[in-house]
């Protein structure tokens, strides 16, 4: 079994795995001051890390708090005992890090428009070659595609998913197009 110990922070979850020190010093001397912290083994920790930066932990029964390096240090080398508490246990399994699905769908959508972008520029490079050739048809295919490209965030695959599993595969098909595209070139 191995434990690890997690905090929340603004960016997500933070996770830390013990060494040296017993996990009860570490988490109480790397977590930030005041932030609530639990021991999670790792086997209650999502096999897939594709949407990391969603998953959620209730901290509202924490195992404890941090109180931050310096001043478990100033502890340790005055040899005052940092207040005793009992060896990390992980946390009941019922508070297991989930994920959190509305996040997930926001960071789908936004790695969605950060390769829609990339293809965007291509198609910019080929309108203005059509504006240059005054090629009104081909001026209006590179609009549309622009158009799906931009929208491609807002796909209903990624907006009506309904488990991490189905949003990781929702890929819009303009999006599929130009991978395919880019495997040929």
């Amino acid at each position: 079994m191995t434990m690890r110990i997690i905090y929340s922070t603004i960016d997500g979850i933070i996770t830390m795995t013990p060494c040296e020190l017993p996990p009860e010093h570490v988490a109480l001397k790397d977590v930030p001051v005041g932030f609530p912290y639990l021991f999670i083994d790792e086997t209650e920790f999502p096999s897939d890390k594709h949407f990391r930066d969603a998953w959620e932990a209730d901290f509202s029964n924490p195992d404890g708090y941090g109180i931050g390096h310096d001043a478990w240090v100033l502890a340790y080398k005055t040899g005052n005992k940092i207040k005793t508490i009992a060896p990390a246990q992980p946390t009941k399994s019922d508070n297991k890090i989930k994920i959190n699905l509305n996040k997930a769908k926001e960071i789908h959508s936004a790695r969605i428009a950060l390769e829609a972008e990339e293809y965007l520029k291509g198609v910019n490079s080929k309108m203005m070659d059509a504006i240059i050739d005054n090629d009104k048809p081909a001026q209006q295919a590179l609009k549309t595609r622009k158009k799906a490209l931009i929208d491609a965030k807002n796909d209903p695959l990624i907006l009506n998913a309904k488990t991490p599993e189905e949003l990781k595969i929702a890929i819009p098909e303009v999006i599929k197009n130009y991978r395919l595209l880019n495997n040929y070139n």
